[in-house]
């Protein structure tokens, strides 16, 4: 796969936040209750939003490169 695991970080603060939502009911709100929640105690910039529009399938490899791309961590969600 040309997306390995993904090292981890000591620390949040001035990173990119990436939300991608995978479309089901709630999950934007679930995502954006994590950030706010990240947010009080990390300092961080305005995540990067997206919505792969369909849980049932895989997300795009493009919006994956995108949210690459932009982000320095990215949190998924599936809501309901």
């Amino acid at each position: 796969s040309e997306f390995g695991q993904a090292s981890r970080f000591e620390t949040l603060n001035g990173l990119t936040i990436g939300l991608l939502s995978n479309g089901k009911k709630n999950s934007e709100e679930l995502l954006q209750y994590v950030y706010e929640s990240l947010s009080e105690t990390y300092d961080i910039p305005e995540p990067v939003y997206d919505n792969k529009g369909n849980a049932s399938r895989p997300c795009p490899t493009d919006m994956l490169k995108k949210m690459a791309d932009a982000c320095d961590v990215v949190i998924t969600a599936s809501g309901d």
